[in-house]
């Protein structure tokens, strides 16, 4: 969605649920090829699906309609471990609001992603609200991408991800 293309989605049951059905994999390694077509616009096209760091920092500090929405584990979001053995700092963000965890099935029911309306659920548990601003972040980035992508399909439009996550908060502002 970043780059510009424009049909991204979930793929309910994950490579389990493909061959499952029975549909073509491989076990050779694709590598890249350039090539000199055009991709037909300009990248980023939707530069505003990432929100960067002092954004983030602006709008916790003066935005009360907006919510940073930890896609972490529970013992993560509390500080009782980084998640990572590279991040020593645990915690989050001050302001930040639990969106709970899509490493734990949270997010998947018999193998299918949940829709927005748990979302939604969990954005009010954690103490925000689905009308907010939202931005997404985990850890390093990927786990966030299945509750942006949820609402996008939803049709929210005020939503982005902080891809820097928790990694990026710890190495540049260990302040905070």
């Amino acid at each position: 969605l970043y780059a510009g293309v424009d049909n991204v989605k979930v793929m309910d049951g994950g490579f389990k649920a493909w061959k499952a059905a029975g549909l073509p994999t491989e076990t050779t390694i694709n590598k890249p090829v350039a090539t000199d077509k055009d991709f037909g616009v300009t990248i980023p096209e939707h530069p505003e699906y990432i929100m960067s760091i002092e954004k983030v920092k602006e709008n916790l500090e003066s935005n009360d309609k907006f919510n940073l929405v930890s896609i972490r584990s529970y013992d993560e979001f509390i500080g009782a471990t980084s998640g990572y053995g590279y991040i020593t700092m645990a915690g989050e963000p001050a302001g930040a609001i639990w969106g709970k965890d899509t490493d734990d099935g949270t997010y998947a029911v018999d193998g299918k992603v949940v829709g927005a309306d748990v979302l939604k659920q969990f954005v009010e548990e954690g103490g925000g609200s689905y009308d907010n601003e939202l931005s997404f972040y985990c850890g390093t980035g990927w786990r966030a991408t299945i509750p942006f992508l949820l609402a996008y399909e939803d049709g929210k439009e005020d939503i982005s991800l902080y891809d820097g996550g928790w990694w990026q908060w710890t190495v540049m502002h260990t302040e905070d």
